[in-house]
């Protein structure tokens, strides 16, 4: 729908249900009370689901966006011309939009007003002269080619956010980077080792999939989260005593190191493995976030020496493997699973938030290797997950969670847990709006089973 024409609005909406003129001005004045708009905006349909659609190729233009909108989406079908440039970017100029996303060239200097810009995939050029002068937030798309050399003085001293795309890969020399950066992600292929001075001084989170050498001094002291997938910067992060988050990116082709923990800082309370590894010595009992599923080797009872030091928040293990977890305290603990079934690792009395990661397992014979009543909440990460464990769910469970399911799968779920007022059944993705639920089935006589069918 055109967020400029209002005749066009009109003609839709006579074509509709809500006939009444009443009705219809209700309508109209919800879209303009709305804020916060999304416009998508050039040639043919949009990839993405936006408030507004302006399609060029259908004639319709207009010199004015409308207040409510703060961000526009360029479509990807075919590129804007110069003057449709200028013409766009004369009307975000005059309006209230900060952000312009999927941008696939740079022909005119991007309008002042914008704090944050994306880079679609096609972007190769230069980014010299072109860039508004209060900018905040600079990104590129993940399949982006952009891989240009940054000079002094391109990038705006109010840039706080910087995402190169996984191509990425020229020397970041001293001071290059403006001060003002607290965020700054380099992909897989960066692998130019980094001086002092190459990172801004104020910058509290680095991601670096790369592979580039440091030294002494190269890592800011005012970090806080850093994602790192290079084995050899161990010996430089113990002095960083503002780090809170710290995770080991997974590279595949990288050989599997050993990780000391007490070389690890004493402020950090998130610890993420993602990598293959060995860990040896003791956890600190300030961390509250640890994940070692992936993790290769380690000796339960030496990284936790005093079990009754650990409190996690969340606690994510390898779901097969069958080392105690007893006598920690963990509120919400995370099982992950290989390809191949085995059985069930023991799941502590005292966990609240159960979740279950994609893969096979089967549970023992065992009473021991159930559910424990003092779980609250179950989270699958895939639907089938329910067939393998809806037998195993107590009664003190009041909420699940399926998080992803195929788009044309039918599932059923054991209704024992769902016929109480204050049981219920609870769909959660990352794509909610593509993940609705039309249809809820209970057959009392035949298959006693809730079935539910998704519907976009």
């Amino acid at each position: 729908m055109s967020c400029f024409q209002e005749e066009d609005r009109e003609s839709d909406f006579r074509k509709s249900v809500f006939t009444l003129e009443s009705y219809r001005s209700l309508l109209f004045r919800s879209f303009n009370q709305k804020s916060n708009c999304t416009l998508s905006y050039g040639y043919g349909s949009s990839s993405y689901e936006t408030d507004y659609s302006i399609d060029l190729g259908r004639g319709k233009t207009k010199d004015k966006i409308t207040p409510n909108i703060t961000k526009v989406f360029l479509k990807t079908n075919d590129e804007l011309g110069k003057k449709e440039t200028e013409i766009l970017y004369g009307m975000i100029s005059n309006s209230n939009v900060f952000k312009l996303k999927k941008i696939p060239s740079l022909k005119s200097v991007l309008p002042a007003n914008l704090t944050a810009i994306t880079f679609n995939h096609e972007f190769k050029g230069s980014l010299a002269g072109y860039l508004p002068p209060k900018l905040e937030k600079l990104k590129f798309d993940w399949e982006s080619d952009f891989d240009e050399r940054i000079l002094a003085g391109v990038l705006p001293n109010t840039l706080k956010k910087l995402k190169f795309a996984p191509y990425f890969n020229k020397r970041l020399e001293p001071h290059v980077l403006p001060s003002s950066l607290t965020f700054l992600e380099l992909g897989g292929d960066y692998d130019k080792p980094l001086k002092v001075g190459s990172l801004p001084p104020n910058l509290r989170v680095l991601i670096h999939k790369g592979r580039s050498a440091i030294s002494d001094g190269v890592l800011p002291e005012s970090l806080c989260t850093l994602v790192f997938g290079n084995f050899k910067w161990f010996p430089f992060i113990k002095s960083l005593n503002n780090l809170t988050t710290l995770t080991l990116f997974n590279r595949v082709y990288d050989s599997t190191g050993t990780i000391d923990l007490s070389d690890l800082p004493d402020s950090l309370t998130s610890l993420d493995f993602q990598s293959p590894c060995r860990l040896v010595s003791s956890l600190s009992p300030s961390i509250k976030y640890l994940d070692i599923h992936r993790t290769t080797e380690y000796d339960i009872d030496e990284i936790f020496k005093d079990r009754s030091q650990y409190h996690f928040e969340r606690l994510c293990v390898d779901g097969n493997k069958q080392e105690s977890l007893d006598n920690l305290k963990i509120k919400e603990l995370h099982l992950k699973f290989g390809n191949s079934e085995s059985i069930l690792r023991y799941i502590p009395y005292g966990v609240e938030t159960l979740y279950f990661g994609n893969g096979q397992f089967k549970f023992a014979e065992k009473d021991r290797y159930s559910i424990p009543s003092s779980v609250r909440k179950i989270i699958c990460q895939y639907y089938k997950t329910i067939n393998l464990i809806e037998s195993e769910i107590p009664n003190s469970v009041e909420e699940v969670v399926i998080k992803y399911f195929s788009s044309s799968e039918r599932f059923t779920v054991c209704k024992r847990w769902f016929n109480e007022t204050d049981k219920y059944l609870y769909f959660n993705t990352y794509r909610i709006k593509m993940y609705n639920f039309q249809e809820y089935k209970y057959d009392r006589q035949s298959t006693g089973k809730l079935i539910c069918k998704r519907y976009n």
